[in-house]
């Protein structure tokens, strides 16, 4: 579907007021975008220019030069290179120009200007958020039992390795391209691991508190046991734990990623008949999709049981791609939630490197 906005109306806060008036207003004109300041704004006593340099305070229509489409002081209104990735995701039949990524962009974001499509009412692109009450009786209810460290972890290291169209790249990425240089190799290496990383679930077959635990990969690695190196995270295990979380290898020893979240017995039992669920069909589409020889070599790849991994979810679940996560927190959040006398649970996590803690988180404006 092709973009179907061909104007938008820029409204500014000046200096000192709480309440948006209209600046101007931007045209398409092909791949170009014109620029004209309203007449009455241009009379107020107060106006500013959207910018000294490219859009001086004066009468006419302006057209951006250069290699340029739309004037610079506009275009950093609009959603960043991570917000574009999130429009893309939510409208992913939308071809985007600079015109829908102005008006698709949330109003509540740093800076001064906002587009509208009405030059006469203004209304703020919002969602409907919890409560800060909400969100503060939700923290101390995981935290009280010991889910509030380790729900962050997972959820942000998830966040870290999303990869989402339309060029199915990551934060991660955008980092590394960004600001890559600033971290030592071991950083980068830790960070692309991270991004090409797993979320499974473990069974802990021995433990040695304090220096490294044995673990059965039940969801890719076909079952096998293989040992983790870790202090912090091994001080409360014991053997036959569950656990979700995202393995590294690095040096040649497997190190927990940061994030693990402890499954009771029940609840993993309930996560594997999902996954395992899922998993048939998925063997069942690529069966459909190539021929026999090469399904029964892929199905029996370990690289393939992790791509499943990276898209696995109940049918509920696959209209709401962005919801993924979800497959693996629902049950421990439930059960905290419905059962306020749930025994407390003292896991820690791993400790990350100091590169895992430089990425910067973007947002949608």
């Amino acid at each position: 579907m092709t973009s179907s906005a061909t104007e938008a109306f820029v409204w500014i806060w000046l200096p000192g007021t709480s309440v948006p008036v209209v600046a101007g207003r931007i045209e398409k004109h092909g791949p170009l975008h014109h620029f004209t300041y309203g007449r009455s704004y241009r009379e107020r006593d107060e106006a500013i220019a959207l910018s000294p340099f490219e859009l001086a305070l004066q009468s006419g229509s302006f057209q951006p030069v250069g290699m340029n489409t739309i004037h610079s002081c506009l275009r950093d209104a609009a959603a960043d290179a991570w917000g574009r990735r999130v429009v893309g995701y939510q409208y992913p039949d939308l071809a985007a120009d600079e015109l829908d990524y102005l008006l698709l962009s949330g109003s509540d974001r740093i800076g001064a200007l906002d587009c509208q499509a009405s030059a006469t009412e203004y209304v703020p692109r919002e969602s409907d958020h919890p409560t800060l009450d909400d969100l503060l009786q939700a923290a101390e209810l995981l935290a009280e039992h010991g889910y509030g460290s380790m729900l962050f972890g997972v959820m942000f290291e998830d966040f870290l390795s999303r990869r989402l169209p339309p060029d199915d790249r990551t934060v991660i990425d955008d980092y590394l391209e960004r600001r890559g240089w600033r971290e030592s190799v071991p950083g980068r290496r830790y960070l692309k691991q991270l991004r090409d990383s797993t979320l499974s679930l473990y069974e802990v077959v021995e433990v040695s508190p304090g220096q490294h635990c044995d673990l059965r990969d039940h969801l890719v690695r076909g079952g096998k046991t293989f040992r983790v190196h870790e202090h912090m995270g091994t001080q409360n295990l014991v053997k036959w734990d569950r656990l979700a979380a995202r393995v590294l290898k690095t040096d040649g020893k497997h190190l927990f990623s940061g994030g693990i979240l402890p499954f009771p017995r029940e609840t993993a039992q309930s996560l594997l008949r999902v996954l395992t669920e899922s998993r048939k069909k998925f063997n069942k589409e690529v069966s459909r999709v190539t021929d026999k020889e090469t399904a029964n070599r892929l199905v029996a790849s370990e690289n393939l049981d992790e791509l499943f991994l990276q898209d696995a979810a109940p049918e509920w679940e696959r209209d709401n791609p962005d919801e993924h996560t979800w497959i693996w927190l629902s049950e421990p959040v439930a059960s905290v939630w419905m059962n306020p006398f749930l025994p407390s649970t003292t896991r820690l996590q791993g400790n990350a490197p100091e590169a895992k803690r430089g990425v910067k988180k973007s947002s949608s404006g």
